[in-house]
């Protein structure tokens, strides 16, 4: 299926990018909806990844605030994190349904960037990784299994926006720390989930070009992106993006919904992500070895990586961050007999 996507600016100036999604067996709902909706834009020039960032600050604290507000009627102070949890090293403690909001710690840092000369040394990204965003994302991902063993779910969908903002987050600090280029944009065509059939779960890729669409990851937990290691000249001062007690909350994607990704960042090959990968768990986590696997993997290995559905043909410019008009130009006319033989085939 071939479709247009008319993207406008403020001055209501229009961009015109034409998707194919080549990946017909998936039920993403492209043609049950006028207009998808824009879940997030994390499209910039690079030169402006540090505004960029100090934009989406009082988004998410506008966010954690509005949450916690919700979150005090929710009484969880009689239940142990141990039988939600499992024993793992993460359950001690009672269940709690806030987050801890940390973001005023980005003010000293905002001082020291201005004091020191508008540079940002390595020190910088080590302390937003494992000071900031690395303590509320664990929190964000217990509050959410807390919510689902209680069944406080009403609102649990602004739980989800939050962690989600929080990779955002995460991905404008490594672009500033590492000059590493990790901008993508979400669309949203139908948010029904399905189960990821047996024969794609060895499908999952750790590779990235730009003008690829993805399967959007619905998973609230760490995933392997998290577990490799922003490398420095200067080790001492290498930024972890989660704790070693946080592996418990390594989650893979066994489903998916009709929300797709689209990747505008640096390209990089499936081997060179598995060394880094490689070398994270080895040398820097000492050996550390993920248990986790997908039951529904016959080959019994790990889903890292994300699943690629289709292409596009032209990187949106930042400011074109709305979708105007959206227009399916092609069907997928594929018959039922050579659907029969492409699974064939597969």
């Amino acid at each position: 299926m071939k479709f247009e996507l008319e993207l406008e600016n403020k001055d209501k100036d229009t961009q015109l990018i034409t998707c194919d999604i080549f990946a017909y067996w998936f039920d993403l709902g492209l043609d049950s909806i006028g207009q998808p909706e824009t879940t997030h834009w994390n499209v910039f020039h690079k030169h402006d990844a540090l505004e960029r960032l100090y934009k989406v600050i009082p988004l998410l604290n506008d966010k954690v605030n509005e949450w916690n507000t919700i979150a005090e009627k929710y009484k969880t102070a009689d239940v142990p994190l141990s039988s939600i949890l499992g024993h793992t090293v993460m359950s001690n403690g009672q269940a709690f349904c806030t987050i801890e909001n940390k973001l005023d710690k980005f003010k000293p840092l905002e001082a020291w960037y201005k004091l020191d000369a508008g540079k940002i040394d390595h020190r910088w990204g080590l302390i937003v990784h494992q000071d900031i965003i690395n303590p509320m994302q664990t929190q964000c991902i217990l509050v959410y299994r807390v919510l689902n063993d209680q069944g406080y779910i009403d609102n649990v969908k602004k739980l989800v926006d939050i962690f989600n903002t929080l990779k955002v987050l995460r991905d404008i600090t490594t672009t500033i720390t590492q000059e590493t280029n990790l901008q993508n944009f979400g669309l949203k065509f139908n948010e029904d989930f399905h189960l990821l059939d047996d024969e794609w779960a060895e499908r999952f890729s750790m590779e990235r070009n730009p003008g690829e669409i993805f399967l959007y990851p619905t998973q609230i937990g760490y995933d392997y992106d998290n577990v490799m290691i922003e490398m420095y000249d200067d080790d001492k001062h290498n930024a972890i993006k989660m704790t070693s007690n946080s592996f418990d909350l390594l989650e893979q994607q066994v489903c998916y919904t009709g929300e797709l990704l689209f990747w505008c960042g640096d390209p990089r090959t499936h081997e060179e992500a598995l060394d880094h990968l490689n070398y994270s768990l080895m040398d820097y986590w000492g050996g550390y070895k993920i248990k986790k696997t997908d039951t529904r993997n016959k080959y019994d290995m790990l889903t890292w990586g994300m699943i690629k559905v289709g292409s596009f043909d032209v990187v949106p410019e930042p400011e074109f961050n709305t979708v105007r008009n959206y227009k399916i130009i092609e069907q997928d006319n594929t018959t039922e007999q050579e659907e029969e033989l492409i699974d064939v085939v597969r």
